[in-house]
């Protein structure tokens, strides 16, 4: 595995076997869309969604409507 030798002067630092700077890239991947998550989540509770309902929705369509 040619690719997995360290040449004189070069050092990587590893955790499990991948480099510490594809952790760091992953990790804050993953923090800015959990953080971007609750802010939208928090957004959408903050002005909750107008659903247009009818004025009188108790009663089917078929019998509002007149011949």
């Amino acid at each position: 595995m040619d690719e997995d030798k360290i040449y004189e002067g070069e050092s990587v630092w590893r955790l499990s076997g991948y480099p510490i700077r594809l952790w760091v890239i992953a990790l804050g991947g993953f923090l800015g869309l959990t953080v971007l998550l609750i802010f939208l989540m928090y957004r959408i509770g903050e002005e909750p969604l107008q659903f247009k309902l009818p004025a009188d929705f108790s009663t089917p369509a078929t019998e509002q409507a007149s011949p």
